[in-house]
């Protein structure tokens, strides 16, 4: 009985263990199955082919180059995902996840640099083209979420990516017209829909037995039973309102409140703004889907900061506005404040005040507002009362930091 016991005890132990392990949300079934024809089913129920080709599970398909925050992967045959850590080789199958607020940076070759979004699943594989034997093209596969990034033809003998997003066999390639390359974003909807929104250059998009090409500033959207809509024009890019670009403020322990606001197309459903820490948005503080022209920020700490609006139809993601850059700096040093106090007993009702501050300083004598000059300088005509009159001076600076000069002033008239 007690063997029996301790069986159920560490089983129940097992299970717990593997609810840890897996990522929370995550349904991916038989990720890897043996044999020459492989295939993976998706946390949405999709099949997607995996045809191995003739490759080993070793090969170096591409390199996670980035992780920001929670990113977690799981190589092939194996059933624990783990932890990322940049400059991670991705082999022949090999799965990549993000979670809330974070966000992974995929590169296979310099014209080949994508990002995952958050929330989003994908695999990479390697494979011969059966047509042409010497040459290999490796390919990506979204499961779920939001991919954007480069995507370049290249050589005619060179490796190439392609991405395969939604349901079915639908495909993302960069046209061979032009540059040969597009920069685009992918979004795999809750419909099992695929969004593509092409910033740059043009893509071919082919789903089932259609071909579409797909232009710059143009999104076409592929539904589940892999029907293709016809490409129509990406939003308008916002315009900035506010802050203005450079804008600047202190503050002492709290972060102020920043209103963001902007202006965009009465066609627009929502807006997607972006806070971040570089001008190239890869250390990225806030980002936010809104169906408003503004939002006020409160989380902002002391540095420079980049901030900028998309505009978003359905999900089709427009190109992004121009950029503004704004700082905010810690000023807890109280202001300069010096005051001619005069000396011994005063012989009149009254006493002109003088002193010295930081300009841009409020001063108050006795709890009155006094007018500062552009260099700092002040003066106020104070009344005095027979006897002893205690007179404080302070100083306030734009941060709140406070200064105080105090003295008993006798009056003798």
């Amino acid at each position: 009985m007690l063997s029996v016991v301790l069986v159920l005890v560490c089983f129940m132990i097992f299970l717990a263990l593997l609810t840890f392990t897996f990522p929370k949300g995550t349904r991916l079934t038989d990720l890897i199955r043996g044999g020459a024809s492989q295939s993976l089913e998706g946390a949405e129920g999709r099949d997607v082919d995996l045809d191995m080709g003739n490759f080993g599970n070793r090969e170096v398909v591409a390199m996670l180059s980035d992780a920001h925050r929670t990113v977690k992967h799981k190589p092939v045959g194996t059933v624990v995902w783990t932890d990322t850590e940049p400059g991670l080789p991705l082999h022949h199958r090999h799965a990549v996840q993000t979670f809330d607020a974070s966000k992974a940076t995929i590169s296979f070759d310099e014209g080949n640099v994508l990002e995952l979004g958050e929330n989003s699943l994908i695999v990479v594989k390697s494979m011969l083209k059966a047509e042409v034997e010497s040459r290999r093209r490796r390919s990506l596969i979204i499961l779920g979420g939001e991919l954007r990034g480069r995507i370049s033809a290249g050589r005619e003998d060179s490796l190439q990516v392609e991405v395969v997003a939604g349901n079915g066999e639908s495909r993302i390639r960069p046209s061979s017209r032009g540059s040969g390359s597009a920069v685009f974003t992918a979004v795999v909807g809750k419909d099992e829909s695929t969004t593509l929104s092409v910033h740059e250059g043009e893509a071919q998009v082919t789903a089932g037995d259609r071909a579409i090409l797909v232009k710059s500033n143009q999104a076409v959207v592929v539904t589940k039973d892999q029907s293709v809509s016809r490409p129509a024009p990406l939003p308008d890019p916002p315009t900035l309102v506010s802050p203005e670009d450079g804008f600047t403020d202190a503050f002492r322990r709290k972060p102020p409140p920043i209103r963001f606001a902007w202006s965009g197309s009465n066609d627009v459903g929502e807006f997607r703004i972006a806070i971040a820490r570089d001008p190239a948005f890869r250390d990225v503080v806030y980002e936010a889907d809104v169906d408003a022209l503004e939002i006020v920020y409160r989380n902002l700490d002391a540095g420079d900061y980049f901030w900028r609006v998309r505009g978003m139809r359905d999900d089709a993601l427009g190109n992004a506005s121009v950029t503004h850059q704004l700082a905010l700096t810690r000023d807890d040093r109280p202001p300069q404040l010096d005051v001619l106090f005069p000396q011994g007993v005063v012989a009149a009702p009254a006493l002109v005040m003088k002193g010295v501050t930081d300009p841009g300083t409020a001063i108050f004598i006795a709890g009155r507002p006094v007018e500062v000059g552009e260099d700092g300088w002040f003066e106020h005509a104070l009344e005095l009362e027979r006897g002893a009159n205690v007179v404080v001076v302070e100083a306030v600076d734009e941060s709140g930091n406070t200064t105080y000069r105090s003295q008993v002033i006798h009056a003798k008239y």
